[in-house]
Order: C-alpha cells, then sequence, then structure tokens
C-alpha cells in the first residue's frame, strides 16, 4: 500500500538512508545538516510503501511576487523513487500532494526521466536558461570601483530598496532581506562573495574542480547602470580568484548589455560544451539548465517570458 505524507523530525534518520541508496556516496542530501537547512522544518513530501520510504520530493518554501502581489510558492528539488517506481506513476503522486500545499511549484529539474511526470501533471512547457560566459584566461580586468561595497547582511534598508527595484521583474522569488539572508549569508556547506548596495546586488561563489575552476554568478539584481558595474566587479573577482571561466544563468536573456560590455557571450546551447556547465565532476554531455513551473488552480498561468528565473532560485546551486 503506497501513501503520502510529509515528513517529520523523527523521519530524518530513514530518509537520510534512502538518500544513501539512491544518489552517490557522499551526495550531500545525505547530511543532516544541510538537509534541515535546504528544507526549512523538513519540507519533505515521503512516499511510503509499507511505512518504508520508497520515494521523495523536497518543498523550498517561499515567496512568490508577480506583478507585486505575493503568493505562497515553493521549488521542488530532489523528485526521486526508487529505480523499480518509475514510469509507474510514483513521480506523479508525489508532485499532485505538493499542488495541495502552493500557489505556485516551479522546478529546474526537468530532465528526460522527470518531464513525463510534470507534462501529465499539466505543468508549463520547458523553459531553457541563457547562458553568460566569459573566459577568464587572457589578463583583462577592469578599473575596480571603489565604490560597490562587500554586503555581509541584508537589513531592512534592502527591503525597501526592493520594492522599488521589484517592479521591474513581474514574476520572480521575493527577494526580501529574510529570503537572502537564509539563502545566502546563512548557508551551511557554501561561501558566497555578495557586492552592492540599494542599487541592486551580485552574488558569486567559486568552485573548484579537478579540471577547472569556475567562478559562478548564481544572482543579479539591478537596473542596466548597476548591473554593467556589478558584472566588471565580478570578473576582477574571479580573476583574483584564479578562475578559468565565469558564467550566469537566467532566464529570460536578461542583462545583456552589461554581459557583453564586460566580454561574456551567450553559450550556444546546441554545440558549447567548454566551458562545461558541470565541473564536480566534469560533465560536457549536459549543455542546457531548464525550468517547469505551474501556477496551482489558474489556467491563465503567467506567459515563461514574465518570469525571471537565476541558477540560485533552486537547488541548482549547491556544493556537491
Amino acid at each position: 500500500m503506497y501513501s503520502v505524507r510529509l515528513a517529520k523530525e523523527n523521519d530524518i534518520p530513514a530518509l537520510i538512508d534512502f538518500f544513501k541508496k539512491v544518489y552517490k556516496p557522499g551526495h550531500i542530501m545525505s547530511e543532516k545538516e544541510y538537509l534541515k537547512w535546504q528544507f526549512p522544518g523538513y519540507s519533505n513530501l515521503l512516499l511510503e510503501k509499507n511505512s518504508e520510504i520508497v520515494g521523495h520530493l523536497g518543498l523550498i518554501g517561499y515567496k512568490f511576487r508577480v506583478r507585486g502581489r505575493l503568493f505562497n510558492a515553493a521549488f521542488l528539488g530532489c523528485l526521486i523513487v526508487f529505480e523499480d517506481l518509475r514510469s509507474r506513476g510514483a513521480g506523479v503522486l508525489l508532485v499532485r500532494e505538493a499542488e495541495k500545499y502552493f500557489d505556485i511549484l516551479y522546478t529546474t529539474g526537468f530532465s528526460p526521466p522527470s518531464a513525463p511526470v510534470f507534462k501529465f501533471c499539466g505543468w508549463s512547457e520547458e523553459a531553457l536558461m541563457t547562458r553568460w560566459v566569459r573566459d577568464l584566461k587572457e589578463n583583462r580586468g577592469f578599473a575596480e570601483d571603489s565604490d560597490i561595497a562587500a554586503i555581509d547582511k541584508f537589513g531592512p534598508e534592502w527591503d525597501k530598496a526592493w520594492e522599488t527595484l521589484s517592479h521591474d521583474y513581474a514574476a520572480t522569488v521575493d527577494r526580501s532581506a529574510a529570503y537572502l539572508n537564509w539563502r545566502f549569508i546563512d548557508n551551511p556547506k557554501i561561501k558566497y562573495q555578495i557586492f552592492g548596495g540599494l542599487e541592486g546586488y551580485i552574488i558569486l561563489r567559486i568552485e573548484k574542480g579537478e579540471e577547472l575552476t569556475a567562478c559562478r554568478i548564481v544572482d543579479l539584481i539591478g537596473g542596466p547602470e548597476a548591473a554593467a558595474r556589478l558584472v566588471k566587479k565580478a570578473v576582477n573577482f574571479a580573476k583574483d580568484a584564479k578562475a578559468d571561466f565565469i558564467d550566469f544563468f537566467s532566464f529570460p536573456s536578461r542583462y545583456g548589455e552589461a554581459f557583453q560590455e564586460a566580454g561574456f557571450h551567450a553559450a550556444n546551447r546546441k554545440v558549447s560544451t567548454d566551458p562545461p556547465i558541470f565541473i564536480l565532476p566534469v560533465d560536457r554531455k549536459r549543455l542546457t539548465l531548464n525550468f517547469t513551473y505551474k501556477h496551482v488552480d489558474r489556467p491563465d498561468q503567467e506567459p515563461p517570458m514574465d518570469w525571471f528565473v537565476v541558477k540560485a532560485d533552486g537547488d541548482r546551486d549547491r556544493a556537491y
């Protein structure tokens, strides 16, 4: 007999055992500290068969801002079931249950194994994110902008600034100070470098693999002028860190002029394999990141072009 329910704290040991069975050894979801941070309140859906965990779907809950209105939303992460249950409706059970709790759901986990699940549940068509990338092997950097400060905490003054800046983003995660502090400042495993001020910010992290070192721009907020200054600051930071390349993913393609001015190009989704998207380990087969979404109980869903999605809005930006 199969059933789906929300996890409780006393389920965590069994859930970690499940992750150890379905993921490769050392996967970060097997670490209790990270699991507790990524899914506050242990907001995980468990698929059980005779009281044994056989499937999982994580709910990363937050507020989503759509044309000034706030909705309860969640990113769906780590949708996985035992191999013998795949293509048999197990994933659908988990996604259908998630739809009971939130107004808006989305994920960047739209892959060949999961695509049939989301399509069956009536989610949007796959939307591909644009990758802006720059090789850092050449020596050219930019004159240092002393007016751009490092940020170690977001406070009430940011919330006031975001009220104005958010008008330029029709549908996106509500980037309140509370959200940004949880997502980036309090992350237990990843050290982020944040630059900016009340005109906007850029958030970076260094990712070191055996073959390559990358600087990932995982979030960027600001108008055209602020974005141009922040992207140049990011290039200087990445070069100082001796990264081989720097990149940024977003949907839709935003800040194009700022990235082109700083020497970036938009990667060709069909043939671009260098530098690879994934370097832990290097994987040249995956050429894109994407997302799909559903505004529950609302047939006139926001067109995807109205969304603003970046790599850090889900679980695609994690340590390993």
